[in-house]
């Protein structure tokens, strides 16, 4: 989603980069019509976006590995061995 939205505020700074550069320079520059707003709020919305992901990323909690614990175990007709694994 982050990386979309970053990618639309570039293609719409691109076009706008590319219709201005077809105009001759003598000429005085086309009005905005409100593409960099439309480029801005792409940009800041896929930073949200990716900010968001890597918050999330970083804070989960991450499920223990693989694993074994042996541990004795007191009974009362004498003692074992408890064996515990993960996966």
């Amino acid at each position: 989603m982050g990386a979309a939205g970053i990618g639309v505020g570039t293609a719409i700074v691109l076009n706008k980069n590319q219709t201005t550069s077809n105009t001759s320079s003598c000429a005085p520059p086309p009005p905005d019509n409100g593409s960099t707003l439309a480029s801005t709020i792409a940009f800041a919305a896929g930073g949200v976006a990716l900010a968001t992901g890597l918050i999330l990323t970083v804070s989960a909690s991450h499920p223990k590995g693989l694993g074994m614990v042996v541990a004795p175990l007191m009974l009362t007709g004498g003692g074992g061995a408890l064996v515990r694994t993960t996966f």
